[in-house]
């Protein structure tokens, strides 16, 4: 009896023995649990294309659905690009970041549309010389439509969209758009007014960081440090959201351009664009090509406005194309009707006619828009003569189209000079800071009826002569703001500061109209 007792004790001993042997094998060869997972994605060069657009958005929706991804660190290095695309990945960032933890880290650049995909994330690290701001926008306005009877369409912003007048107004919205983000993301945090970012500059990652629009200083180390407080975990992996989402066999446009450090053309962001109008947060700076003027769609046959038989110029107003001025008549239709309909007449003078003998036949006025190629020392006497006989010369000059040497060669004979910068106003404008107000005002016949001017990107005039009228703006030359003078007089010489505001449909802005019919009843020595 005892024998078997000690038999059963053996054998329950040796089922306990193999019992244990059994679950540590078995314990050992399961797989360990695997850490938790902070990811990565890199949002690298321009925001321009569909394929870039796609696998940023992919990369942080598979964050958001994989349970053991704890918080995701978004290393910006961007320019910005579309609009569009910029805002998308901001609200998608804002949304994940509800969920888990984002931490934003600027390594290079986060200017325009790149910063703002950074103040997706609720803590944002930037290298002390990276660069950050360049808060703003740029509108491509559209096209200014001469119809065609071969298309129809069913309203006059059908084409467009828009209404070119208030184009202004969009790019402030979508500014605003911009700051409001900012206010968003930044809040109390923010040292700097929205004002002051609305100037669009850069800063330093050391002076963002001054001015609020960076949480700290620091590198990849500081954004994992600080992921894991917000996560509440101590041992991690790291993996690349974008090379664990990516099935993409070509290389993205918007990344490869950037790290080739290729610069893009118009031509690339009219490609890439799926809106009717390019609304960009980008600096013009990585844009080659970047053109400040619009454009008409339908093209004209050479020389299709001038006319072959000049005839008696006794009511004309002679207007100089014959040094490459650059002005469009499409666009002063209005301008150039009210002459006719007040019994002048325009004549458009060609390369192929002669400035001089035209001169001699005594016009009422000769206006002179942004010329490109220099006057003669003869046609210079011609015109002084002709002012002398009682002639009336208008010179126009618009700093946006071309540079204000060969302007300056001409009007200093009249003691008239042109800046080659811009004057702005960033709080009392029209919509934008270069669409400044023209309000200080001269008793004179130009002025009856006129209260405020709208001049678009103008600049300003020295002179010797009689200032009319006056601005206060700040000069982009200078950056010193004052009292700029923008139309002068000079006995029987007017100069005006942009050519713009008597173009259509612009000269519809504020008082702009009431000036136009002012100065067709002077040129032609009407009186109302």
């Amino acid at each position: 009896m005892l024998s078997r007792l000690k038999d059963w004790r053996v054998i329950i001993l040796i089922i306990i023995i193999l019992g244990s042997i059994a679950s540590i094998y078995f314990y050992t060869t399961l797989p360990k649990p695997r850490k938790p997972l902070i990811g990565v994605i890199t949002v690298y060069g321009y925001l321009v294309s569909f394929e870039d657009r796609q696998l940023y958005l992919k990369a942080i929706t598979y964050a958001l659905k994989n349970d053991t991804i704890r918080g995701v660190i978004v290393v910006v290095d961007s320019p910005g690009g579309y609009a569009s695309m910029a805002e998308d990945l901001y609200y998608s960032l804002k949304k994940l970041d509800k969920e888990k933890p984002v931490v934003t880290l600027v390594e290079g650049l986060a200017a325009s549309g790149g910063y703002m995909v950074a103040l997706g994330g609720r803590h944002i690290i930037a290298e002390p010389s990276s660069f950050v701001g360049n808060i703003g926008v740029i509108v491509v306005s559209p096209f200014l439509v001469i119809p065609s009877e071969k298309v129809y369409d069913t309203g006059p912003y059908k084409f467009t969209g828009f209404s070119v007048k208030e184009f202004p107004k969009l790019v402030k919205d979508a500014l605003n758009n911009f700051l409001d983000a900012v206010k968003e993301s930044r809040g109390n945090k923010l040292k700097v007014s929205l004002k002051e970012l609305s100037l669009g500059k850069l800063y330093l990652g050391s002076e963002a960081f001054k001015l609020g629009l960076v949480d700290e200083l620091g590198s990849m180390l500081t954004a994992v440090k600080r992921l894991c407080e917000y996560s509440g975990i101590r041992e991690y992996e790291i993996i690349d959201l974008l090379k664990t989402v990516s099935n993409i066999s070509e290389p993205l446009f918007g990344y490869t351009t950037w790290k080739n450090s290729t610069h893009l053309t118009v031509r690339d962001l009219i490609k890439y664009s799926k809106s009717p109008v390019g609304v960009y947060y980008l600096s013009p700076y990585f844009v080659t090509d970047y053109i400040r003027s619009g454009a008409i769609t339908q093209s004209f046959p050479q020389n299709w406005y001038y006319t072959s038989n000049v005839g008696d110029l006794k009511n004309a107003i002679l207007v100089d194309d014959s040094h490459k001025n650059y002005f469009n008549p499409a666009l002063y239709g209005e301008f150039f009707g009210k002459v006719v309909e007040k019994g002048g007449r325009v004549v458009i003078v060609s390369k192929d006619m002669d400035l001089v003998s035209l001169l001699e036949k005594k016009p009422k006025a000769l206006i002179i828009f942004t010329p490109l190629t220099k006057y003669s020392e003869k046609e210079v006497e011609a015109i002084k003569k002709y002012l002398e006989k009682g002639g009336k010369l208008v010179i126009i000059y618009d700093t946006s189209l071309a540079s204000a040497s060969v302007v300056n060669d001409f009007s200093q004979n009249f003691g008239i000079y042109f800046s080659e910068g811009y004057l702005y106003n960033t709080e009392n404008n029209y919509w934008i800071y270069r669409n400044i107000y023209v309000d200080k005002l001269e008793k004179h016949p130009l002025f009856q009826n006129v209260t405020k001017l709208v001049f678009f990107t103008a600049t300003t005039i020295y002179t010797n002569a009689t200032p009319l009228a006056k601005t206060y703006a700040t000069l982009s030359l200078t950056e010193k703001p004052g009292n700029y003078t923008v139309i002068a007089l000079n006995k029987n010489v007017l100069a005006i500061a942009d050519q713009t505001f008597i173009a259509d449909p612009y000269l519809y802005a504020e008082d702009n109209y009431n000036f136009l019919n002012n100065l067709i009843n002077y040129l032609l020595n009407k009186k109302e």
